[in-house]
Protein backbone atom coordinates (compact mmCIF):
# COMPACT_ATOMS: atom_id res chain seq x y z
CA UNK A 1 0.00 0.00 0.00
CA UNK A 2 1.24 3.45 -0.90
CA UNK A 3 1.69 5.76 2.09
CA UNK A 4 3.85 8.52 0.63
CA UNK A 5 1.62 11.06 -1.11
CA UNK A 6 2.86 14.44 -2.25
CA UNK A 7 -0.36 16.11 -1.03
CA UNK A 8 -0.22 14.58 2.46
CA UNK A 9 1.03 17.77 4.23
CA UNK A 10 -1.83 19.72 2.61
CA UNK A 11 -4.37 17.05 3.61
CA UNK A 12 -3.06 17.05 7.18
CA UNK A 13 -3.34 20.83 7.42
CA UNK A 14 -6.87 20.70 5.99
CA UNK A 15 -7.82 18.01 8.51
CA UNK A 16 -6.44 20.10 11.37
CA UNK A 17 -8.25 23.23 10.14
CA UNK A 18 -11.54 21.31 9.91
CA UNK A 19 -11.00 19.39 13.18
CA UNK A 20 -11.15 16.13 11.24
CA UNK A 21 -9.25 13.04 12.35
CA UNK A 22 -7.59 11.29 9.43
CA UNK A 23 -7.33 7.48 9.40
CA UNK A 24 -3.93 5.95 10.22
CA UNK A 25 -1.37 5.74 7.40
CA UNK A 26 -1.60 1.96 7.01
CA UNK A 27 -5.42 1.76 7.03
CA UNK A 28 -6.57 -0.03 3.89
CA UNK A 29 -9.31 1.44 1.77
CA UNK A 30 -12.55 -0.55 1.68
CA UNK A 31 -16.05 0.29 0.49
CA UNK A 32 -17.24 0.40 4.12
CA UNK A 33 -14.50 2.83 5.14
CA UNK A 34 -15.24 4.98 2.11
CA UNK A 35 -18.90 5.15 3.13
CA UNK A 36 -17.96 6.18 6.69
CA UNK A 37 -15.56 8.84 5.39
CA UNK A 38 -18.19 10.21 3.03
CA UNK A 39 -20.65 10.45 5.91
CA UNK A 40 -18.04 12.05 8.19
CA UNK A 41 -17.33 14.76 5.61
CA UNK A 42 -21.02 15.42 4.96
CA UNK A 43 -21.15 13.87 1.52
CA UNK A 44 -23.59 11.36 0.03
CA UNK A 45 -22.95 8.36 -2.18
CA UNK A 46 -24.82 10.18 -4.97
CA UNK A 47 -22.36 13.07 -4.61
CA UNK A 48 -19.49 10.56 -4.76
CA UNK A 49 -20.85 9.01 -7.98
CA UNK A 50 -21.05 12.43 -9.64
CA UNK A 51 -17.61 13.45 -8.36
CA UNK A 52 -15.71 10.25 -9.11
CA UNK A 53 -17.47 8.84 -12.16
CA UNK A 54 -17.58 5.38 -10.56
CA UNK A 55 -20.94 3.68 -10.08
CA UNK A 56 -19.99 2.06 -6.79
CA UNK A 57 -17.53 2.46 -3.94
CA UNK A 58 -16.13 -0.99 -4.68
CA UNK A 59 -15.17 0.09 -8.22
CA UNK A 60 -12.97 2.86 -6.81
CA UNK A 61 -11.25 0.39 -4.45
CA UNK A 62 -10.66 -2.07 -7.30
CA UNK A 63 -9.32 0.67 -9.58
CA UNK A 64 -7.00 2.03 -6.84
CA UNK A 65 -5.76 -1.01 -4.87
CA UNK A 66 -2.70 0.83 -3.52
CA UNK A 67 -4.66 3.75 -2.05
CA UNK A 68 -5.03 4.15 1.70
CA UNK A 69 -8.11 5.35 3.56
CA UNK A 70 -6.05 8.36 4.66
CA UNK A 71 -5.47 9.43 1.03
CA UNK A 72 -9.17 9.07 0.17
CA UNK A 73 -10.08 11.15 3.23
CA UNK A 74 -7.58 13.79 2.02
CA UNK A 75 -9.30 13.97 -1.34
CA UNK A 76 -12.66 14.46 0.36
CA UNK A 77 -11.22 17.22 2.55
CA UNK A 78 -9.91 19.00 -0.55
CA UNK A 79 -13.47 19.24 -1.82
CA UNK A 80 -14.42 21.04 1.42
CA UNK A 81 -11.56 23.53 1.28
CA UNK A 82 -12.07 27.27 0.77
CA UNK A 83 -9.17 27.10 -1.69
CA UNK A 84 -11.09 24.58 -3.81
CA UNK A 85 -14.16 26.85 -3.74
CA UNK A 86 -12.05 29.80 -4.84
CA UNK A 87 -10.50 27.82 -7.69
CA UNK A 88 -13.97 26.82 -8.87
CA UNK A 89 -15.08 30.47 -8.74
CA UNK A 90 -12.10 31.54 -10.84
CA UNK A 91 -12.75 28.78 -13.37
CA UNK A 92 -16.40 29.85 -13.55
CA UNK A 93 -15.31 33.46 -14.18
CA UNK A 94 -16.66 34.84 -10.91
CA UNK A 95 -14.79 37.55 -9.05
CA UNK A 96 -15.06 36.30 -5.46
CA UNK A 97 -18.38 38.04 -4.92
CA UNK A 98 -16.88 41.48 -5.38
CA UNK A 99 -18.01 44.22 -7.73
CA UNK A 100 -14.43 45.01 -8.74
CA UNK A 101 -13.46 44.58 -12.35
CA UNK A 102 -11.41 41.49 -13.29
CA UNK A 103 -8.58 43.89 -14.15
CA UNK A 104 -7.70 43.99 -10.46
CA UNK A 105 -4.44 42.22 -9.65
CA UNK A 106 -4.91 42.18 -5.89
CA UNK A 107 -4.35 38.88 -4.16
CA UNK A 108 -7.34 37.56 -2.28
CA UNK A 109 -7.25 35.38 0.84
CA UNK A 110 -9.86 33.07 2.24
CA UNK A 111 -9.95 32.41 5.97
CA UNK A 112 -9.91 28.81 7.06
CA UNK A 113 -12.75 28.19 9.47
CA UNK A 114 -11.71 26.73 12.79
CA UNK A 115 -8.00 27.32 12.28
CA UNK A 116 -7.75 29.12 15.63
CA UNK A 117 -4.71 31.10 14.53
CA UNK A 118 -6.24 33.27 11.85
CA UNK A 119 -4.19 31.67 9.09
CA UNK A 120 -5.32 32.10 5.52
CA UNK A 121 -4.73 30.41 2.18
CA UNK A 122 -3.70 32.39 -0.88
CA UNK A 123 -6.17 31.67 -3.62
CA UNK A 124 -4.51 33.34 -6.57
CA UNK A 125 -4.61 36.39 -8.72
CA UNK A 126 -7.14 37.44 -11.31
CA UNK A 127 -5.84 38.98 -14.51
CA UNK A 128 -7.40 41.17 -17.16
CA UNK A 129 -8.68 39.51 -20.30
CA UNK A 130 -6.89 40.76 -23.39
Amino acid sequence: MKTDYQDMPFWESMAKAQSFRLPQHQTTLTAGRMERLLRATGKSIDWYRDWSGFRSLKQFVEANPEWSARAFAGLLLETNSPQEDAIEEVQAGQSFGSTRSPVSRRRRSVRVQGSGRGSAFRVGTSFAAR
